[in-house]
């Protein structure tokens, strides 16, 4: 655990420009096209990185306590803060953050951590700024319900609707979260793919692997290799630039007490893409997620990680490696393998046929 830090103004403002801004304005919920090609013809995340890069070399590796009217904030900078911090959930770290909070209840009012839930999500991107669309809410909620107690058998919402449950208990308050995000799946298998179509090598090894044993099989197989290439495109471009955790009462942290309800910042890009620290920082390299050396890192957080990490990253990557066998790239940004690859890609920029 490392000491706290205050940052002074000027920094903290470099961070709500450099760092918040961006991953808020590309749409914290549902991604926002026109911004996203913006802040990859601007190389935002890349200027992202550089900031924190030059926050850690001026204040060390501790918290950083951003001055902000009002509310007590703190910026991650070392990778071994970050798995604390992660692991340390739901005491004293909560992932129930307010910014969180006010986002999901626009869709999720009672989940712990289309059309009707589109319009939901965008008002989420907005968190307290958007009046809650209560209508709308409860007509996705009716519609939901109907769904979940008619559901098919065998499904997961079928075994949703069996589930024993207490009367505190909202079962199908889960499925928005299984919803809410789901895009992001999409942009992995996007990604994903424009790694492969440009390093043929990685796209021969996946090919193999996916056309070895029984391919007659319903049965989902285990690709370890493809599964590593989809978690890589996480690295290199993680659809949850900002992890927030809030404290849930006085914490120390090495000899300072964080008040209650202090939120402490992680931004993914800085421990993912530091070439400071990471050989591999701006390569494809799923080899990674194979020989340990990803276990060794702790901020290494594609689906976060810990008591709160993403209920949803099996259901993810299932859903990515089934597509990713039968696509192929046929235009758009273009990756070289030759050349660190860029901090930011904008997915709806890329374009891929059906094999």
């Amino acid at each position: 655990m490392s000491t706290a830090r205050h940052a002074r103004i000027s920094d903290t403002l470099r961070v709500g420009t450099d760092v918040v801004a961006p991953s808020v304005a590309t749409g914290v919920i549902r991604r926002r096209e026109p911004v996203m090609g913006i802040a990859d013809a601007l190389r935002l995340d890349r200027h992202g990185i550089r900031r924190m890069q030059r926050l850690r070399a001026r204040h060390g590796t501790g918290l950083l306590r951003l001055r902000v009217p009002g509310r007590s904030l703190a910026l991650v900078l070392s990778p071994d803060d970050v798995g604390t911090i992660l692991a340390d959930a739901p005491e004293p770290f909560s992932p129930a953050s307010a910014e969180k909070r006010a986002a999901l209840a626009h869709f999720q009012p009672h989940g712990v951590l289309i059309t009707q839930l589109e319009t939901l999500r965008r008002r989420g991107n907005w968190a307290q700024l958007a009046p809650r669309a209560r209508r709308t809410q409860q007509r996705f909620a009716g519609r939901l319900a109907e769904y979940v107690d008619h559901a098919e058998a065998g499904s997961i919402a079928g075994l949703l609707a069996d589930a024993p449950a207490g009367p505190d208990a909202d079962p199908r308050g889960q499925v928005p979260h299984w919803l809410f995000a789901f895009d992001a799946a999409g942009i992995v298998t996007y990604r994903t793919l424009a790694l492969l179509a440009t390093h043929p090598e990685h796209a021969a090894t996946a090919r193999e692997e996916s056309s070895a044993g029984d391919t007659a099989s319903r049965r989902p197989r285990q690709l370890p290799f493809l599964r590593a290439c989809v978690l890589d495109s996480v690295r290199l471009w993680p659809t949850t630039p900002l992890l927030l955790r809030e404290t849930t009462g006085p914490t120390d942290w090495d000899g300072t007490t964080l008040p209650a309800g202090t939120t402490l910042l992680i931004y993914a890009p800085f421990f993912h893409r530091d070439e400071r620290t990471l050989s591999y920082a701006d390569r494809f390299a799923p080899d990674i997620w194979l020989d340990g050396t990803a276990r060794e890192n702790p901020a290494l957080v594609p689906f976060s990680d810990g008591p709160a990490q993403c209920p949803g990253e099996n259901l993810v990557l299932l859903a990515d490696l089934l597509a990713a066998r039968n696509f192929t790239q046929t235009g758009g940004h273009q990756l070289d393998p030759e050349r660190p690859l860029p901090a930011t890609v904008n997915p709806f920029s890329l374009h891929f046929a059906v094999s």
